[in-house]
Protein backbone atom coordinates (compact mmCIF):
# COMPACT_ATOMS: atom_id res chain seq x y z
CA UNK A 1 0.00 0.00 0.00
CA UNK A 2 1.75 3.47 -1.14
CA UNK A 3 2.49 5.27 2.02
CA UNK A 4 0.86 8.73 0.64
CA UNK A 5 -1.25 11.62 2.58
CA UNK A 6 -3.71 13.49 0.10
CA UNK A 7 -3.99 17.09 1.16
CA UNK A 8 -7.35 18.77 1.99
CA UNK A 9 -6.58 20.88 -1.02
CA UNK A 10 -6.28 18.21 -3.49
CA UNK A 11 -9.56 16.43 -2.37
CA UNK A 12 -11.22 20.05 -2.31
CA UNK A 13 -9.74 20.01 -6.59
CA UNK A 14 -11.34 16.64 -6.55
CA UNK A 15 -14.63 17.31 -5.60
CA UNK A 16 -15.19 20.63 -7.38
CA UNK A 17 -14.44 18.20 -10.34
CA UNK A 18 -17.27 16.10 -9.72
CA UNK A 19 -19.47 18.95 -8.99
CA UNK A 20 -18.80 20.74 -12.11
CA UNK A 21 -19.05 16.82 -13.85
CA UNK A 22 -22.37 15.87 -12.67
CA UNK A 23 -25.74 16.43 -12.04
CA UNK A 24 -26.71 18.52 -8.52
CA UNK A 25 -28.53 15.28 -7.68
CA UNK A 26 -25.53 12.99 -8.13
CA UNK A 27 -23.70 15.92 -6.71
CA UNK A 28 -25.93 15.48 -3.53
CA UNK A 29 -25.68 11.98 -3.24
CA UNK A 30 -21.63 11.69 -3.49
CA UNK A 31 -21.96 14.35 -0.12
CA UNK A 32 -24.10 12.04 1.19
CA UNK A 33 -21.56 9.21 0.22
CA UNK A 34 -18.67 10.92 2.00
CA UNK A 35 -20.95 11.56 5.18
CA UNK A 36 -21.73 7.83 5.08
CA UNK A 37 -18.33 6.40 4.47
CA UNK A 38 -16.93 8.48 7.54
CA UNK A 39 -19.16 6.93 9.44
CA UNK A 40 -18.46 3.18 8.24
CA UNK A 41 -14.77 3.98 8.13
CA UNK A 42 -15.11 4.95 11.99
CA UNK A 43 -16.81 1.54 12.55
CA UNK A 44 -14.63 -0.43 10.68
CA UNK A 45 -10.78 0.68 10.01
CA UNK A 46 -10.45 1.68 7.28
CA UNK A 47 -8.13 4.60 6.27
CA UNK A 48 -10.27 7.62 5.93
CA UNK A 49 -7.82 9.03 4.36
CA UNK A 50 -7.54 7.20 1.13
CA UNK A 51 -11.57 6.15 1.32
CA UNK A 52 -12.52 10.00 1.56
CA UNK A 53 -10.50 9.97 -2.32
CA UNK A 54 -12.60 6.97 -3.60
CA UNK A 55 -15.73 8.28 -2.13
CA UNK A 56 -15.77 11.82 -3.63
CA UNK A 57 -14.89 10.27 -6.98
CA UNK A 58 -16.54 7.34 -6.96
CA UNK A 59 -19.19 8.37 -9.46
CA UNK A 60 -17.66 11.27 -11.15
CA UNK A 61 -18.26 9.43 -14.70
CA UNK A 62 -21.80 7.97 -13.85
CA UNK A 63 -23.39 9.68 -17.07
CA UNK A 64 -21.23 6.67 -18.81
CA UNK A 65 -23.61 3.76 -17.63
CA UNK A 66 -24.36 2.22 -14.26
CA UNK A 67 -21.70 -0.81 -14.75
CA UNK A 68 -19.35 1.12 -16.75
CA UNK A 69 -18.46 4.46 -14.57
CA UNK A 70 -16.77 2.84 -11.71
CA UNK A 71 -13.90 1.27 -14.13
CA UNK A 72 -13.98 4.90 -16.36
CA UNK A 73 -13.67 6.82 -13.01
CA UNK A 74 -10.73 4.72 -11.76
CA UNK A 75 -9.09 4.90 -14.91
CA UNK A 76 -9.08 8.66 -15.08
CA UNK A 77 -8.50 9.20 -11.47
CA UNK A 78 -5.36 7.30 -12.19
CA UNK A 79 -4.43 9.07 -15.85
CA UNK A 80 -5.73 13.00 -15.07
CA UNK A 81 -4.98 13.13 -11.32
CA UNK A 82 -1.70 10.86 -10.33
CA UNK A 83 -4.14 8.48 -8.27
CA UNK A 84 -2.08 4.93 -8.42
CA UNK A 85 -2.88 3.52 -5.07
CA UNK A 86 -4.42 0.20 -6.02
CA UNK A 87 -7.12 -0.34 -2.68
CA UNK A 88 -8.35 3.51 -4.18
CA UNK A 89 -8.68 2.69 -7.26
CA UNK A 90 -10.30 -0.66 -6.74
CA UNK A 91 -13.01 0.62 -4.82
CA UNK A 92 -13.80 3.05 -6.98
CA UNK A 93 -13.60 0.24 -9.55
CA UNK A 94 -15.59 -2.37 -8.36
CA UNK A 95 -17.84 0.04 -5.96
CA UNK A 96 -21.45 -1.09 -7.81
CA UNK A 97 -20.54 -4.91 -8.56
CA UNK A 98 -18.32 -5.75 -5.82
CA UNK A 99 -15.84 -8.62 -6.56
CA UNK A 100 -14.16 -11.66 -4.50
CA UNK A 101 -10.91 -10.60 -2.61
CA UNK A 102 -12.24 -7.46 -2.54
CA UNK A 103 -10.41 -5.04 0.30
CA UNK A 104 -11.61 -3.42 3.52
CA UNK A 105 -12.09 -0.10 1.63
CA UNK A 106 -13.97 -1.31 -1.47
CA UNK A 107 -16.16 -2.92 0.51
CA UNK A 108 -16.90 0.00 2.99
CA UNK A 109 -17.62 2.09 -0.23
CA UNK A 110 -20.07 -0.14 -1.42
CA UNK A 111 -21.52 0.06 1.91
CA UNK A 112 -21.75 4.06 1.69
CA UNK A 113 -23.45 3.91 -1.58
CA UNK A 114 -25.89 1.75 -1.12
CA UNK A 115 -26.87 3.12 2.55
CA UNK A 116 -25.99 6.37 2.06
CA UNK A 117 -28.99 8.56 4.12
CA UNK A 118 -30.72 9.65 1.34
CA UNK A 119 -31.40 6.12 -0.16
CA UNK A 120 -35.30 5.31 0.17
CA UNK A 121 -35.78 1.97 -0.63
CA UNK A 122 -38.16 -0.17 1.45
CA UNK A 123 -35.54 -2.08 2.98
CA UNK A 124 -32.34 0.75 3.80
CA UNK A 125 -33.53 1.90 6.99
CA UNK A 126 -33.80 -2.25 8.02
CA UNK A 127 -30.43 -2.28 6.45
CA UNK A 128 -28.82 0.13 7.82
CA UNK A 129 -29.77 -0.99 11.72
CA UNK A 130 -29.18 -4.55 10.96
CA UNK A 131 -25.33 -3.69 9.99
CA UNK A 132 -22.78 -5.52 12.37
CA UNK A 133 -19.73 -4.59 13.65
CA UNK A 134 -17.91 -7.43 11.61
CA UNK A 135 -17.49 -6.19 8.12
CA UNK A 136 -17.76 -9.34 6.03
CA UNK A 137 -20.95 -10.01 7.49
CA UNK A 138 -22.48 -7.01 7.06
CA UNK A 139 -21.43 -6.86 3.26
CA UNK A 140 -23.02 -9.97 2.90
CA UNK A 141 -26.11 -9.28 4.05
CA UNK A 142 -26.48 -6.25 1.84
CA UNK A 143 -24.91 -8.01 -1.29
CA UNK A 144 -27.65 -10.50 -0.89
CA UNK A 145 -30.41 -7.72 -0.20
CA UNK A 146 -29.61 -6.37 -3.43
CA UNK A 147 -29.05 -9.84 -5.29
CA UNK A 148 -32.71 -10.60 -4.08
CA UNK A 149 -34.03 -7.32 -5.50
CA UNK A 150 -32.58 -7.58 -9.23
CA UNK A 151 -33.53 -11.10 -9.33
CA UNK A 152 -37.14 -9.98 -8.50
CA UNK A 153 -36.85 -7.72 -11.64
CA UNK A 154 -34.83 -9.65 -14.05
CA UNK A 155 -34.93 -12.85 -13.42
CA UNK A 156 -31.56 -14.71 -14.03
CA UNK A 157 -29.75 -11.54 -14.79
CA UNK A 158 -27.73 -11.46 -12.37
CA UNK A 159 -23.89 -9.90 -12.70
CA UNK A 160 -21.44 -12.61 -12.39
CA UNK A 161 -18.95 -10.59 -10.80
CA UNK A 162 -21.29 -9.66 -8.41
CA UNK A 163 -22.32 -13.55 -7.30
CA UNK A 164 -18.29 -14.42 -7.08
CA UNK A 165 -18.15 -11.82 -4.54
CA UNK A 166 -21.23 -13.40 -2.45
CA UNK A 167 -19.58 -16.79 -2.80
CA UNK A 168 -16.24 -15.25 -1.59
CA UNK A 169 -18.21 -13.52 1.56
CA UNK A 170 -19.90 -16.74 2.39
CA UNK A 171 -17.14 -18.82 3.00
CA UNK A 172 -15.53 -16.14 5.31
CA UNK A 173 -19.05 -15.54 7.30
CA UNK A 174 -19.22 -18.58 9.39
CA UNK A 175 -22.74 -20.26 8.82
CA UNK A 176 -23.87 -19.01 12.81
CA UNK A 177 -23.01 -16.01 12.46
CA UNK A 178 -24.86 -15.42 9.18
CA UNK A 179 -27.97 -16.66 10.92
CA UNK A 180 -28.10 -14.37 13.42
CA UNK A 181 -27.69 -11.85 11.71
CA UNK A 182 -30.16 -12.79 9.15
CA UNK A 183 -32.50 -12.93 12.53
CA UNK A 184 -31.75 -9.75 13.78
CA UNK A 185 -32.22 -8.22 9.71
CA UNK A 186 -35.74 -10.01 10.09
CA UNK A 187 -36.48 -8.39 13.68
CA UNK A 188 -35.84 -5.01 12.79
CA UNK A 189 -38.30 -5.58 9.67
CA UNK A 190 -40.93 -6.33 12.14
CA UNK A 191 -40.21 -3.35 13.90
CA UNK A 192 -40.18 -1.56 11.40
CA UNK A 193 -43.45 -2.75 10.01
CA UNK A 194 -45.43 -2.26 13.55
CA UNK A 195 -43.65 1.35 13.52
CA UNK A 196 -45.57 1.79 10.41
CA UNK A 197 -49.03 1.00 11.39
CA UNK A 198 -48.53 2.92 14.80
CA UNK A 199 -47.39 0.83 16.88
CA UNK A 200 -45.55 2.65 20.67
CA UNK A 201 -41.89 1.77 22.28
CA UNK A 202 -40.94 -1.20 20.19
CA UNK A 203 -38.21 -2.55 21.74
CA UNK A 204 -35.64 -5.84 20.52
CA UNK A 205 -34.07 -8.57 23.03
CA UNK A 206 -31.57 -10.24 21.79
CA UNK A 207 -32.58 -13.72 24.03
CA UNK A 208 -30.02 -16.12 22.19
CA UNK A 209 -27.03 -16.42 24.61
CA UNK A 210 -29.56 -16.85 27.28
CA UNK A 211 -32.86 -18.92 25.66
CA UNK A 212 -32.48 -22.57 23.75
CA UNK A 213 -35.83 -21.69 21.95
CA UNK A 214 -35.53 -18.10 20.06
CA UNK A 215 -32.71 -15.40 19.33
CA UNK A 216 -35.49 -12.06 19.41
CA UNK A 217 -37.87 -10.69 21.14
CA UNK A 218 -39.69 -8.08 19.51
CA UNK A 219 -41.90 -6.16 21.81
CA UNK A 220 -44.56 -2.98 21.37
CA UNK A 221 -47.48 -1.98 22.43
CA UNK A 222 -50.74 -0.83 20.90
CA UNK A 223 -53.52 2.38 21.93
CA UNK A 224 -56.61 -0.27 21.62
CA UNK A 225 -57.30 -4.07 21.39
CA UNK A 226 -58.38 -3.28 17.62
CA UNK A 227 -55.27 -1.81 16.78
CA UNK A 228 -53.25 -4.80 18.90
CA UNK A 229 -55.06 -7.11 16.22
CA UNK A 230 -54.15 -5.32 13.70
CA UNK A 231 -50.27 -5.47 14.54
CA UNK A 232 -50.27 -9.04 14.65
CA UNK A 233 -51.90 -9.26 11.59
CA UNK A 234 -49.47 -7.13 9.74
CA UNK A 235 -46.36 -8.74 11.82
CA UNK A 236 -47.68 -12.01 10.52
CA UNK A 237 -47.81 -10.89 6.94
CA UNK A 238 -44.01 -9.38 7.21
CA UNK A 239 -42.85 -12.73 7.86
CA UNK A 240 -44.91 -14.45 5.37
CA UNK A 241 -42.88 -12.20 2.83
CA UNK A 242 -39.83 -13.36 4.36
CA UNK A 243 -40.56 -16.94 4.03
CA UNK A 244 -41.63 -17.10 8.23
CA UNK A 245 -44.57 -19.32 9.02
CA UNK A 246 -46.60 -18.38 12.10
CA UNK A 247 -45.91 -21.63 14.35
CA UNK A 248 -47.98 -20.78 17.06
CA UNK A 249 -51.01 -17.43 18.06
CA UNK A 250 -51.77 -16.62 21.69
CA UNK A 251 -54.47 -14.41 23.23
CA UNK A 252 -56.63 -11.71 21.00
CA UNK A 253 -57.07 -7.53 21.14
CA UNK A 254 -59.39 -8.01 23.85
CA UNK A 255 -57.18 -9.90 25.96
CA UNK A 256 -54.48 -7.18 25.86
CA UNK A 257 -51.45 -9.54 24.68
CA UNK A 258 -51.00 -11.43 21.34
CA UNK A 259 -48.15 -13.69 21.22
CA UNK A 260 -46.48 -14.58 17.44
CA UNK A 261 -44.43 -17.36 17.65
CA UNK A 262 -42.50 -17.47 14.51
CA UNK A 263 -39.28 -19.49 15.82
CA UNK A 264 -36.53 -17.64 16.09
CA UNK A 265 -38.54 -14.18 16.60
CA UNK A 266 -41.05 -14.10 19.00
CA UNK A 267 -43.49 -11.36 19.08
CA UNK A 268 -44.94 -10.15 22.08
CA UNK A 269 -47.44 -7.32 21.81
CA UNK A 270 -49.18 -5.75 24.77
CA UNK A 271 -51.57 -2.86 25.70
CA UNK A 272 -49.48 -0.56 28.16
CA UNK A 273 -51.23 -1.64 30.85
CA UNK A 274 -50.72 -5.15 29.71
CA UNK A 275 -47.25 -4.31 29.02
CA UNK A 276 -46.29 -2.89 32.26
CA UNK A 277 -47.91 -5.90 34.69
CA UNK A 278 -46.31 -8.62 32.96
CA UNK A 279 -42.72 -6.63 32.12
CA UNK A 280 -40.85 -9.10 29.94
CA UNK A 281 -38.48 -6.67 29.61
CA UNK A 282 -37.41 -6.70 33.16
CA UNK A 283 -37.38 -10.39 33.19
CA UNK A 284 -34.53 -10.70 30.27
CA UNK A 285 -33.22 -7.43 31.59
CA UNK A 286 -29.34 -8.71 31.33
CA UNK A 287 -29.75 -9.10 27.42
CA UNK A 288 -28.95 -7.11 25.10
CA UNK A 289 -31.77 -4.88 23.74
CA UNK A 290 -32.20 -1.84 21.86
CA UNK A 291 -35.12 0.63 21.22
CA UNK A 292 -36.39 0.93 17.59
CA UNK A 293 -36.05 4.42 16.82
CA UNK A 294 -37.49 4.94 13.69
CA UNK A 295 -35.91 6.77 10.63
CA UNK A 296 -38.53 9.86 9.49
CA UNK A 297 -37.84 12.27 6.69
Amino acid sequence: MPDIAYSREFKDKLLLFVKDNVKQSRYEHTLRVIAKAKEYADRYGADWDRLEVAAIFHDAYRHEGNLEHGPIAAEHLEKDWGVTDPEILEAIRYHTIGHAGACKLTMVLKLADTLEDGRSFDEAPVLRKALTDDLESSMLLVMERIKAYVMSVRDDRFNETSQEFIDWLKERVPQDKEKLMSNKEIALKIAKALDDKKAQDIVLIDIAERSGFADYFVIADAANSRLLEALADEAEDKMAQVGEELRHKEGVGESGWILLDFGDIIVNLFTKAKRDYYNIEKIWADCDSEQYEPERN
